[in-house]
């Protein structure tokens, strides 16, 4: 169940039998302390039981109650579920209600959800070392919109102060994300007009540095491999608001309430571009292949694409793992007794393939019963006679 409300109020979830007709056999089965941004209750529903939520003023103010949902999230799967991490642009901008119906109204047929865990201040180290207690309150998460540095830039530049404890943070969060089986979506941080200190312009005093040395190939590399961002970045705040000063408040680096609706736009636009469309492209040997520099990017991280509402051509169609190779060099390299290793992240044996010279290498997403995997991380390694070669694969249902 997700709901906003203000002003601050008591949220009681009650439970009641079918019969009940008065107040006083109510049961409460949950209350907690609730504001406006979207919130959630998590319940089991029992049969043949009425369910309530109270809302229970702590102040004399009227009551307004909004974006009232219930949602049916499946465990393991990929669900229309996001989280907004960062600081205060982030926190001040993500909103369910600007945020889903932009969503609708460019790809029709999403039902997304957004929840807001952005706090106002935070650095990078903020939030690497929340994030751990976030996947634990939303287990069901699948998107992850990432904004975050800025603080650790206004207090630390200019470039490259800093830079290195930012880009360690960063890689660490998308890390953990990935390890989870959920998508992490980094956005560039935003442009910074610096009013004090050293003044922008010249941009060197601001976060363009930043951008260009740590945010741009992080971004890339999370785009390589997703077809709707391919050799872009997928959602470039930084030329977002570079172009569009307007949108800045007087210190040069909030935004104004235009700025913040548009902000919430322009994530729904790119990291809706990302999913969705990529969502909907069909398994074909053009769009399966996962790409990658071989041998020189011997741990790789790739994003199986795939529908999620295609199971069975995904049983049918197996994912050529490595396609970079040239056919001359795949039939040199591949001999008798070549061996294909995969096992989950956790070290879980999954399966073992040998495969004879000419042969493609291939794995279809399944263990050795036949059964498809559950979405995760899974390390491979490729033996070729005497070298081997290693990599890792996001695969997500």
């Amino acid at each position: 169940l997700t709901y906003s409300v203000i002003p601050q109020c008591e949220v009681h979830l009650e439970i009641a039998a079918p019969d009940n007709d008065s107040n006083t056999a109510w049961m409460e089965l949950e209350s907690s302390p609730s504001g406006p941004f979207l919130n959630k209750i998590e319940f089991r529903p029992l049969a043949k039981r009425w369910y309530r939520v109270r809302f229970e003023a702590l102040d004399t103010l009227p009551i307004r109650v909004w974006n009232l949902g219930l949602y049916e999230p499946r465990a393991g799967q990929k669900n229309d579920y996001w989280v907004a991490l960062g600081a205060s642009i982030q926190n001040q901008s993500m909103r369910q209600a600007c945020f889903a119906p932009e969503i609708k109204r460019l790809f029709g047929g999403a039902d997304p959800i957004m929840f807001n865990l952005a706090v106002p201040g935070w650095r990078s180290e903020d939030l690497l070392r929340n994030l751990p207690f976030f996947l634990e309150q939303h287990p069901h998460a699948t998107y992850f919109c990432i904004h975050i540095g800025g603080n650790n830039v206004s207090q630390e530049r200019p470039f490259p102060k800093g830079a290195g404890t930012l880009r360690r943070d960063l890689d660490k969060v998308i890390q953990i994300l990935l390890e989870a089986g959920k998508i992490p979506i980094l956005a560039t941080l935003s442009f910074r007009a610096y009013k004090q200190g050293a003044p922008v312009p010249p941009e060197s005093n601001g976060s363009g540095p930043y951008v260009t040395h740590i945010y741009n190939p992080l971004a890339k590399n999370m785009c390589r491999n997703q077809l709707a961002c391919r050799d872009t970045i997928g959602v470039d705040m930084y030329r977002f608001t570079k172009s569009n000063t307007k949108y800045l408040r007087a210190d040069g680096i909030h935004l104004n309430p235009l700025g913040e609706k548009e902000w919430c736009h322009q994530w729904a636009r790119s990291a809706g571009r990302i999913v969705y469309q990529q969502a909907q492209i069909r398994l074909s040997e053009k769009n399966t292949r996962l790409n990658f520099r071989w041998p020189r990017d011997t741990v790789a991280v790739f994003q199986a694409i795939q529908d999620v509402n295609n199971t069975a051509s995904i049983s049918e169609s197996p994912k050529t793992l490595v396609s970079d190779l040239s056919t001359k060099l795949l039939n040199k390299a591949l001999k008798p007794k070549n061996v294909l290793w995969i096992q989950s992240s956790k070290g879980k044996k999954i399966i073992r393939q040998s495969y004879s010279s000419g042969s493609a290498v291939t794995w279809n997403f399944k263990n050795s019963e036949g059964k498809l995997v559950e979405s995760g991380l899974y390390d491979f390694r490729l033996s070729l006679g005497k070298k081997s070669y290693s990599g890792r694969i996001l695969f997500l249902r």
